[in-house]
């Protein structure tokens, strides 16, 4: 086997081939680029960002006479507070919270101070008036023992294809909150939409 790049000239077996210098360069650059295994791992040049759709607040929080809620969703999980900014004590049962996914299925959502054997088993906080509660929220489903331990999935895959961003870019996900404020029950409903850059 033969190889001259200067010369344009390479020989396999017996045959000789001649290509331009460029055509060598060219490829050998993409080789580096893509390298061999042909796949490129883009997952530090993607980022999740979230927006509030339902209700539009421009924002990721909302707020009426009797709450206000902050949430700062992430690929692992959903950062959430609630402020209780009226006068009675507001329930919260966790048992009753739903995480609706990109697919429309419903989830049930485990507390994060629940412990991993618990997760399943319903669990009530009360926001006291004056006060507020930050916390974060998983769905149960998302909690799953494993060789002794309990590991957690994130709500969104890691970005390390073209594909990825296209499957995940402008999904919506939505959080279904149940409340008790005093003796009143309040279904709060937020969507939020996924963007990815």
């Amino acid at each position: 086997m033969a190889w001259k790049v200067g010369s344009r000239e390479y020989a396999v077996g017996s045959k000789k081939y001649i290509t331009p210098n460029c055509l060598v360069l060219t490829a050998y650059c993409l080789l580096q680029l893509v390298g061999c295994s042909g796949e490129t791992n883009i997952s530090n040049l993607y980022h999740y960002r979230f927006s509030l759709m339902q209700p539009p607040t421009g924002t990721l929080d909302f707020e009426d006479d009797a709450l206000r809620f902050t949430f700062r969703p992430s690929k692992e999980r959903i950062d959430i507070t609630v402020a209780n900014k009226g006068q009675k004590p507001v329930e919260l049962d966790w048992d009753k919270v739903e995480f609706e996914d990109r697919y429309d299925a419903v989830h049930k959502v485990t507390a994060p101070d629940a412990k991993s054997e618990e997760k399943d088993k319903p669990k009530v906080t009360i926001i006291e008036p004056g006060k507020r509660l930050e916390t974060w929220m998983i769905p149960v489903d998302y909690v799953k023992r494993s060789i002794g331990h309990w590991k957690t999935k994130p709500l969104f895959p890691e970005l390390k294809t073209g594909f990825d961003v296209d499957n995940w870019d402008r999904t919506t996900f939505k959080l279904l909150m149940p409340l008790k404020v005093g003796e009143e029950k309040k279904d709060y409903k937020f969507g939020f939409r996924v963007r990815i850059d």
